[in-house]
């Protein structure tokens, strides 16, 4: 082994132990000494591709295959880079030249099929899914998003046996799973059956974002009637909700230690869906979730009468890695929505937009109302105020979910690219009889679903 092949392994050994910084001096000291050696601009590149920096990569797979065209790894590394960057498109035809030259990568098959899911080509990337894990069955990513397509495209009973697969995959427990943390993960009773729930005591983890401990929450229902004893373990916000309208179920802060808790399965709640709702023609839509009347009078005494509408918004949802950006809207691109007459519209956005709502409502003659963070945080104070309104209007995000357990009426705009809970087409989504769906086209802006929108609410002025 030459130098620069010592010096380039020892710098695979520190990326791969996360010293990047450490890796990248190392591979660029022999580029310094050799420009033209392929590897080095590779390893350059995948560097710079793992600390999240794909336009740096690209420019380095760029270079190494201008010197090795005929690399499979640098092929299939630039098509990662390019849908890091939006240009899923380049990436694809980047993974194909991949795999003509290695037709066995199981990695790179997996790469192919996120991007042709991004491309909303569910077919292609189920069997590019399904050849990568026939190359690799232990490949627990490609398994996960091949259930994540069966579950938007509602062929649900294979999508949970598929979406399991998300307990063994470190990137998932890293983005949180909700109340199961690692421990508890291990004792998960797994590929649950309704029949294995009869005459059980059985601990329910909720899991994920308060969404979906939400939507989750209506197969607590259909458990409790079938188990001897359930404990319900969520978000603190959601206990005095969950408790109110599970009055048979124990419900418990996540937070806090289980004391006291001896079940004879502890099983996450997503995982009843394999039980539940095998068949779409098994989900009931109908409300599950419901304030005490009281809380809902008060929200609106406070909110006043008279012939005025009042409709709720949420403009903003998610995350980074669950497409914050692709599914949010500013205030302004809402304005043909907000200017409309005879309507007062009240923030139901989680978070303090107290300075975002005051900088556009200056000067506007029917400003958005907004009460305090603090008065709809908890989730049936937030409950109540929804249940005051005439309708919702909201962008994906946990809002959603809270209408349609509670039965009111939510108009969601939905991006191109839709998460696995919203199907693939449709106005309509099988967890919620109230929720109706205003999808993008193929040309992924807002402004025709917006015009949908205002047309829908002024024709039930």
């Amino acid at each position: 082994m030459s130098e620069l092949d010592r010096i380039l392994a020892a710098a695979q050994a520190l990326a791969k132990a996360g010293r990047l910084a450490e890796a990248e001096v190392q591979v660029d000291g022999v580029i310094r000494r050799a420009p033209r050696d392929g590897r080095a601009h590779r390893l350059k590149g995948l560097i710079r591709q793992q600390a999240g920096d794909a336009a740096a990569a690209l420019a380095s797979f760029d270079k190494a295959l201008a010197l090795n065209p005929d690399d499979p790894v640098t092929w299939s590394g630039r098509g990662v880079a390019l849908q890091a960057l939006s240009r899923p498109l380049d990436a694809l035809e980047s993974f194909d030249r991949a795999l003509a030259l290695k037709p066995d990568a199981g990695l790179t098959l997996y790469n192919r099929g996120q991007t042709l899911a991004a491309l909303r080509r569910y077919g292609p990337a189920l069997e590019s899914y399904d050849r990568a894990l026939a190359l690799q069955p232990g490949l627990d990513d490609a398994r996960f998003r091949r259930g994540l397509i069966a579950l938007l495209l509602g062929r649900f009973d294979e999508g949970w046996r598929d979406y399991d697969a998300r307990w063994d995959i470190a990137a998932q427990a890293r983005h949180g799973m909700g109340t199961v943390t690692p421990e508890l993960a291990t004792r998960l009773t797994r590929r649950i059956s309704a029949a294995d729930l009869i005459g059980r005591e059985v601990l329910v983890l909720s899991e994920q974002g308060v969404g979906d401990q939400i939507m989750f929450a209506s197969m607590i229902p259909d458990l409790a009637r079938v188990a001897r004893q359930v404990t319900l373990a969520c978000e603190p916000r959601l206990t005095r909700l969950f408790a109110q309208s599970f009055p048979d179920v124990s419900v418990v802060d996540a937070r806090a230690p289980l004391t006291g808790v001896r079940p004879d399965l502890i099983v996450a709640a997503g995982d009843l869906g394999h039980a539940f709702r095998p068949r779409r023609e098994d989900f009931p839509g109908l409300p599950y979730l419901a304030p005490r009347p009281e809380v809902t009078e008060a929200w609106r005494a406070r909110l006043g009468g008279g012939s005025i509408r009042r409709i709720g918004l949420s403009w903003r949802g998610g995350m980074a890695h669950t497409n914050g950006e692709g599914r949010s809207l500013t205030l302004d691109q809402l304005t043909p929505l907000l200017d409309l007459d005879g309507v007062e519209f009240v923030s139901l956005q989680y978070g303090d937009v107290s300075e975002e709502v005051a900088r556009f409502n200056a000067g506007r003659p029917n400003p958005i109302r907004l009460f305090p963070r603090a008065e709809i945080d908890d989730f049936e104070a937030l409950a109540g105020l929804v249940g005051a309104l005439d309708r919702v209007v909201s962008v994906q995000t946990a809002l959603v979910h809270l209408c349609g357990a509670i039965g009111a009426p939510c108009l969601t705009l939905i991006p191109a690219s839709p998460e696995w809970r919203y199907g693939a087409t449709g106005a309509t989504m099988p967890w919620y009889g109230s929720v109706a769906l205003a999808r993008q086209d193929n040309e992924a802006t807002w402004a025709p679903v917006i015009d949908r929108i205002v047309q829908e609410i002024r024709s039930h002025a």
